[in-house]
């Protein structure tokens, strides 16, 4: 018979990605999880995290990238609010949404020997809503809600709204992609 905790997706690396949420909800910095995630390779590899490190980055950079379309005052707000140069702003977007993108790309490689593996395809089915279970979590641990005005900049209710809505999609697209492949 099997053990009816097998089938709960709460296991070491869960553990250790919530309490990198708790601990970047402190510092205010969701990107925390992509960067230490990402500049921990090994980690990855132990734990199989390649399709929720995928799902979270697109998700991430997906939603940054469209907040500051919908509000193109949003990088002069932050370099304002947090005394930012434009070199500091411009270097710490290339670094938390371009390279890891681009890090992802390179995840992606090793990603096709993951995916043959079927003990894994329960992960990759899930992967998306893993990590927007995260994100938002760390919204409601940072912010105790879902307009990001302490951490960012004061946006209108409707652009939260649009963010966030963009911001599901932007974690479930690829977990479509991944199953899609299949």
């Amino acid at each position: 018979m099997d053990n009816i905790f097998n089938n709960i997706p709460i296991n070491i690396p869960t553990l250790i990605l919530l309490i990198i949420v708790f601990l970047s909800s402190q510092s205010g910095h969701y990107s925390t999880i992509n960067f230490f995630l990402l500049w921990y390779i090994k980690f990855i590899k132990k734990y199989k995290l390649y399709p929720f490190i995928i799902c979270n980055t697109f998700g991430v950079a997906l939603t940054w990238y469209s907040a500051v379309f919908l509000d193109r005052t949003i990088p002069y707000r932050m370099m304002k609010k947090n005394n930012w140069s434009l070199f500091k702003f411009i270097s710490g977007d290339i670094m938390l949404h371009i390279i890891s993108l681009l890090m992802c790309k390179y995840m992606l490689r090793d990603y096709s020997s993951f995916y043959m593996e079927p003990k894994n395809y329960e992960i990759i089915k899930h992967c998306g809503f893993y990590s927007l279970f995260t994100n938002m979590l760390w919204s409601l641990l940072y912010q105790q809600g879902f307009e990001l005005n302490q951490r960012y900049v004061p946006l209108p209710t409707w652009k939260w709204n649009t963010v966030w809505s963009i911001n599901v999609l932007a974690h479930l697209l690829p977990m479509f992609y991944m199953n899609s492949t299949n």
